[in-house]
C-alpha cells in the first residue's frame, strides 16, 4: 500500500461522487423534506442517473462514440434536465431567489457566531454527531478499507473477470468495436472524469460498489425502520457476510446486490425507481441472481433486530447497538490484518513491470511478449504478442542463428518468462461463477494457460527459444527478475 495508491483511491471517489452523487443532489428540496424524506430523494435520484449513464454509455458505445466530449455533453444535459423538472424549480426566477434567500437565512441562524455562552453550547451541541451515526460512520470507513485492502496493496486482479472488464473499458473508451456490457458502462465516466488508467479504475471500483452495496443495506434497513442502529447492524451483516460465508467479493454481483436492495428500498415510494433499478441489475450482466439472497437476508435480518431493539429501553439499545458495531469492526478489522495472496492468474510483479515498463519508455516503441493477463496493463501505450503465438511461429533453431533479428518493427522487445508457471490448481477458483468473454478480452490462447499441462509447456517452450537466442546474440539483458518471474529486454533499434 503506497501513498499514490491512496490518492489513485480517492480520486476514484472523488469521481463517483462528482457524477452519481453530487450534481443529482442539486435537484433536492432539502428545506421542505424531512429526513426520511431526504434518504429516499437521494436514492431515486441517484438510480436515476445511474440508469441514465448505463443506457447512454451502452447506446454510445455500441457505435464506438463514447468518447470523453461526448459523454460530459450528454451528462451535462441531463443533469440540467434534473434541474429544470419539478424536482428542483430553482431554475425558475422567483422560486430561485426564495430558495437562496432561505437557506442564507437558514445557514446564518444555524452556524452564525452565537452571543452567549449558552448560545455556543446550543450550536456545538447541533454540530456534534451522534453516537448511532458515529458508529455508522466508522463502521462504514472501516468496510471500506477492508474491502479496498488488496486494491490498495496490488496492481493484479484477483480474478477472470477483472481482466475481463479492464479490457473491456480499454477498448469502450478509446472508441473501438466493444462488446455490450452494463457493468463497465458505469465505469467510463469514472476513467473520463478521473484522468487513471481503465485497469486501475477497474480495480478501485471492485472495493467501491461493494462498499455501495453496505451502503444501500443499510439504507433500505432504515427505510423499513427508520433506526440508524439498525442500519449499523444492517451494515455490520452485510459487511462480515463473505467473510462468514467464506466468498470473494465479485464487481458483478456488488454490483447487482447494491441496485437490488435499493430497489426493495424504493418500493414503498417510487415504483419507477424500483423498476429502473432492476433495469440496472439486468443490464449489468450478472451471472447468477442465486448470491443476491445474502443482501436480501441481512436486510430482513436487521430489520427484525431493529424493530426488536425498537421496544427496548433507550438505554439498552445504545448498548446493544454499540457492542453490535463495536464486534462487527472487530471482525473486519481482523479481516484487514489477513494475508493477501498471490495472483490465480498473474504474479504482482507482472502487472508491476507493466507499469513499470509503459513509465520508463515511449508510448508504442515497445512490445511485451507475455500471457494475455499482461494486456489490460499495457493496452494504449504498447504493444502486446501472445507468448502462444510468440513460441508457435519461431523455432530454436532460427533464433540461435546469429544473424537473426525478431520480426517486429518496435525498439524494445520485452520478454515475460515465468520461473515458476503457475499452476492449474491456482487457477481453478478464479473461474468458478464467473462470466467469460472471449470476445474481445481473453482469446482462445486463454486454453494453454490454463490447461493442466499447458501454461508449463509455453513457458518452457519460451525459455528453450531466449536461451538459444542469448547463446547468438548480446542484445538481450535483464529488465527484472526475482523468484517467479524473469522479464528479458531486447534493444532492437535506437530509432
Amino acid at each position: 500500500m503506497t501513498f499514490n495508491a491512496i490518492f489513485e483511491f480517492a480520486r476514484v471517489l472523488v469521481s463517483f461522487w462528482l457524477i452519481y452523487i453530487g450534481p443529482p443532489m442539486l435537484a433536492l428540496r432539502r428545506h421542505t423534506e424531512t429526513d426520511q424524506e431526504h434518504v429516499v430523494s437521494v436514492v431515486r435520484l441517484f438510480i436515476y442517473t445511474s440508469l441514465f449513464v448505463q443506457v447512454t454509455i451502452l447506446v454510445l458505445g455500441g457505435f464506438g462514440l463514447a468518447l470523453a466530449p461526448l459523454v460530459i455533453a450528454v451528462y451535462t444535459l441531463w443533469i440540467l434536465a434534473l434541474l429544470w423538472s419539478n424536482e428542483v424549480p430553482f431554475l425558475r426566477s422567483t422560486a430561485y431567489r426564495q430558495m437562496l434567500t432561505g437557506r442564507a437565512l437558514s445557514f446564518l441562524e444555524r452556524h452564525g457566531p452565537p452571543a452567549t455562552a449558552r448560545g455556543q453550547f446550543a450550536w456545538w451541541r447541533r454540530m456534534r454527531l451522534s453516537l448511532p451515526r458515529s458508529c455508522l460512520i466508522l463502521l462504514l470507513v472501516i468496510a471500506v478499507m477492508e474491502r479496498a485492502l488488496f486494491a490498495l496493496g496490488n496492481l493484479h486482479f484477483g480474478d477472470i473477470d477483472g481482466y475481463s472488464r479492464a479490457m473491456s473499458l480499454h477498448v469502450l473508451n478509446a472508441g473501438g468495436q466493444w462488446q455490450l456490457d452494463g457493468s463497465v458502462a458505469l465505469l467510463s465516466p469514472l476513467a473520463l472524469i478521473s484522468g487513471l488508467p481503465p485497469e486501475t479504475v477497474v480495480r478501485f471500483s471492485n472495493p467501491l460498489f461493494s462498499a455501495l452495496l453496505v451502503v444501500a443495506v443499510g439504507t433500505c434497513v432504515f427505510r423499513l425502520t427508520r433506526q440508524l442502529w439498525a442500519a449499523c447492524i444492517g451494515c455490520g451483516l452485510i459487511a462480515i457476510a463473505p467473510l462468514l460465508l467464506e466468498s470473494t467479493y465479485s464487481p458483478r454481483i456488488d454490483i447487482a446486490g447494491a441496485y437490488t436492495i435499493l430497489a426493495l428500498a424504493s418500493l414503498g415510494s417510487s415504483a419507477l425507481a424500483a423498476t429502473c433499478a432492476a433495469l440496472i441489475v439486468l443490464l449489468s450482466g450478472v451471472p447468477t441472481f442465486e448470491p443476491l439472497a445474502a443482501p436480501i437476508a441481512c436486510v430482513l435480518l436487521a430489520a427484525l433486530l431493529g424493530k426488536a431493539l425498537g421496544r427496548v429501553h433507550s438505554i439498552a439499545r445504545q448498548v446493544l447497538g454499540l457492542l453490535c458495531s463495536i464486534l462487527f469492526s472487530v471482525v473486519l478489522l481482523y479481516a484487514w490484518t489477513g494475508h493477501v495472496p498471490e495472483g490465480a492468474l498473474q504474479y504482482e510483479a507482472s502487472a508491476r513491470a507493466c507499469a513499470e515498463i509503459a513509465r520508463r519508455f515511449t508510448r508504442n516503441t515497445w512490445l511485451v511478449v507475455s500471457t494475455t493477463y499482461e494486456r489490460p496493463f499495457i493496452y494504449g501505450r504498447g504493444w502486446h504478442l501472445e507468448m502462444v503465438e510468440f513460441v508457435s511461429t519461431l523455432s530454436v533453431e532460427q533464433v540461435g542463428n546469429p544473424e537473426f533479428v525478431f520480426p517486429y518493427s518496435v525498439r524494445d522487445l520485452f520478454l515475460f518468462l515465468e520461473n515458476q508457471p503457475l499452476r492449474q490448481s491456482d487457477c481453478e477458483n478464479c473461474w468458478q461463477n464467473r462470466p467469460i468473454s472471449v470476445s474481445q478480452t481473453i482469446d482462445i490462447a486463454v486454453q494453454s494457460y490454463v490447461s493442466p499441462i499447458g501454461r508449463a509447456s509455453v513457458e518452457f517452450s519460451a525459455a528453450a527459444l531466449i536461451a538459444a537466442y542469448l547463446r547468438s546474440h548480446r542484445d538481450l539483458s535483464v529488465f527484472y527478475s526475482d523468484e517467479h518471474l524473469t522479464v528479458y529486454r531486447v534493444h532492437l533499434r535506437d530509432r
